[in-house]
């Protein structure tokens, strides 16, 4: 009987304890702890997921900015092969020559470009120009300082 009673009593203060707030704040067993944890852990997940939806979008905006840049670029560089009078400095069958010799006379400050001619031939050139006279007095400034035997090149 003894055993019954006592057992009874541990049953009846386990139904009362698993309800009260007391002992639950006190249990070091409790699952407040973990549910802090949960909250804090989705917490920094949330975090995580704005700060990588904001990096996307940067990198996004960057993109755009890039190929706007490389699109004016294109436009530009289009809009100088079409200039209709060119001085070539240098014509290559092989381009990896032309890339090198185009780089040469833009590091010595001309506005040079490679224009590939109908025969495919690589043409550097070491300016373009929209006006004959403006062609004619660089050809002769290039001739007379002796940097290069340039020849004119007229695009149609």
């Amino acid at each position: 009987m003894k055993n019954k009673t006592l057992f009874s009593l541990l049953i009846a203060i386990a139904v009362i304890a698993g309800g009260c707030d007391f002992l639950e704040s006190i249990n070091p067993f409790s699952s407040s702890d973990d549910k802090t944890i949960e909250l804090y852990r989705n917490r920094l997940d949330s975090l995580e997921k704005a700060h990588a939806l904001e990096r996307e979008q940067l990198l996004a905006r960057e993109k755009a900015l890039m190929d706007t840049v490389e699109s004016m670029r294109l436009e530009a560089e289009k809009a100088e092969t079409f200039k209709r009078f060119h001085l070539v400095a240098g014509a290559f069958r092989t381009p990896a020559y032309a890339r090198s010799f185009h780089e040469k006379v833009k590091r010595e400050g001309y506005n040079s470009q490679i224009i590939i001619a109908p025969n495919g031939f690589h043409l550097v050139t070491a300016g373009s120009f929209d006006i004959l006279r403006n062609a004619v007095n660089e050809y002769h400034r290039i001739r007379n300082a002796g940097d290069y035997e340039v020849w004119l090149y007229t695009h149609h």
